[in-house]
């Protein structure tokens, strides 16, 4: 039996950074022709998704209108197939499975029951420090990991987490490139001595637009005259999401006419840039009402993307953290000087491309995630922005990318990893196992009643799920979202005994003793 490969993280169909990286993974390893087969799960994806990828595609979502939805919406981490996973794995029966995306989006592969059957490698977002540390328990679960940066492979191994090297992202070279500047500036209508500062991201919290925002006003009140009249901020991103809503934040620093977006006609697939016109807005390219921000369902194609890099003169990007800025990579392929938050893997990016790290003005401690997260200082912003637009800098930071983070660079070394890989501890024709629930005696702690519950199964012995039934325990009570509830053992021991269940249940399938019930994500 050869490898059997099945990689998780966002549908391939959209275009979010993570789903770029899966779409070049999955093409590239099928191309390869090394591997016995190559499937993904696609997280945000549904069964319409399925006949857009040359691969087997198993779908996490169903729209509303499916009998199932309800089923779905009951747990949020469903959309990253916490209610397929088993059946899936059943299905096509991986012998190795790759996850890169945020550890929470991935821990029920670590914690299922069909977990030794298969190779666990992974590549985890690490986007800021401390990580914590029920993620790092997950992590150090994997039986291989990889990571997106050197910075974020030293801190797992301080962490005592053997990650075994960094792989980052890719661009491809042939469209990610230098382009006539002067010419495309006629192209769109954009003045020819302009001097653009551009910021490409998604719109969320952690994107800091407010203070790019801010920080361009201050810097239009430094400049010299002449050189504030030409300035312009270039945001490619959308309005709705999960972010901001920027017009009040335009509107509060007077720069609303010297902010320019980018517009996508959905009618033409070209672009324009203009300033705020509206979520939604008239396009000169189709003479229609077909003009929209862009998002990570409808985007412009790549070669339009370059063209929105290619405007630019310095790209900046402010971050309160990230596992990598895939977008600090593309403007460096097309030779765009760029300044970054100097913090997380943008102070790596930014050092490799001869950029400009931007100290913040503190880290402080995000309250949900316990990691220290960078607070952008609005001042030494506007000054680095006007040390750029006066000392015009230049840089080769292509030559970097060309050596460094092409797609076929990447691909090539998960292949290498893949196939070095060892394979699973037992294989998918192993005998029937059978799990029992044990007989529980005597008085305990609430450590040693979850512990004897889990001595039958040392597969969960230690995972996040049994330190949340601890504290839980201890506590009486558990929250779900706002909902406060009781706890008591009598509970928490009927939830371990539908895990003994649901490992039966496994068990048999897979040893042909029972049948997953036929669903379309499973044809």
């Amino acid at each position: 039996m050869g490898k059997r490969i099945i990689i998780g993280g966002d549908t391939s169909t959209a275009n979010s950074g993570f789903a770029v990286y899966k779409r070049n993974l999955l093409k590239g390893l099928m191309d390869s022709g090394l591997f016995e087969s190559v499937a993904e799960v696609g997280f945000g994806g549904d069964i319409s998704q399925r006949d857009k990828v040359p691969w087997k595609y198993y779908p996490t979502n169903v729209p509303p209108t499916d009998p199932r939805f309800k089923e779905f919406n009951s747990n949020p981490f469903n959309e990253y197939g916490v209610w397929r996973w088993d059946k899936i794995c059943l299905h096509y029966k991986p012998t190795h499975v790759v996850s890169s995306a945020d550890p929470w989006q991935f821990a029920h592969e670590q914690t299922s029951p069909l977990r030794q059957y298969y190779h666990w490698m992974i590549s985890p977002t690490v986007d800021s420090l401390p990580q914590r540390t029920d993620f790092l328990q997950i992590i150090a679960q994997a039986d291989s990991v990889y990571t997106y940066t050197d910075w974020a492979k030293r801190y797992l191994r301080e962490q005592n987490i053997p990650a075994i090297d960094s792989i980052g992202m890719g661009i491809d070279p042939n469209v990610m490139k230098p382009l006539d500047k002067v010419a495309l500036r006629r192209k769109y209508n954009l003045p020819e001595d302009a001097i653009i500062f551009g910021f490409v991201a998604r719109n969320q919290m952690r994107k800091r637009f407010p203070d790019i925002i801010e920080s361009f006003a201050l810097y239009l009140k430094k400049a010299p005259e002449d050189v504030a009249k030409r300035s312009r901020l270039l945001l490619h991103t959308s309005f709705v999401d999960q972010g901001w809503n920027l017009i009040p934040i335009l509107l509060e620093h007077n720069v609303i006419n010297k902010v320019l977006f980018t517009y996508h006609c959905r009618k033409t697939n070209g672009i324009f840039f203009s300033t705020f016109k509206g979520e939604r807005c008239y396009s000169p390219l189709g003479k229609d009402v077909s003009a929209f921000s862009p998002n990570v369902i409808f985007s412009p194609s790549d070669v339009l993307l370059n063209e929105v890099y290619n405007v630019m003169d310095y790209y900046v990007q402010p971050c309160t953290c990230e596992g990598l800025g895939y977008p600090q990579i593309e403007a460096a392929a097309s030779n765009i000087p760029i300044m970054a938050t100097d913090y997380s893997a943008m102070a790596e990016l930014v050092r490799e491309f001869s950029g400009t790290p931007v100290k913040p003005a503190a880290l402080t401690v995000e309250h949900n995630i316990d990691a220290k997260r960078a607070t952008q200082d609005i001042e030494l912003w506007a000054d680095v922005m006007l040390d750029h637009a006066l000392r015009k800098p230049v840089v080769n930071s292509r030559a970097v990318v060309l050596q460094k983070y092409t797609w076929q660079h990447i691909i090539d070394k998960w292949v290498q990893a893949l196939d070095k890989s060892e394979m699973p501890k037992k294989n998918w024709t192993a005998n029937f196992r059978q799990y029992t629930f044990p007989e529980l005696k005597g008085e305990m702690s609430v450590t040693q009643f979850i512990h004897a519950m889990t001595s039958h199964i040392p597969e969960i012995s230690w995972n996040v799920f049994n330190l949340l039934n601890i504290k839980s325990l201890n506590c009486q009570y558990e929250l779900k979202g706002k909902t406060m509830s009781a706890v008591t053992p009598q509970s928490v021991m009927e939830k371990y005994k539908n895990i003994v269940e649901h490992f039966n249940w496994c068990e048999r399938v897979r040893c042909g003793l029972e049948n997953v019930p036929a669903e379309d994500y499973l044809t």
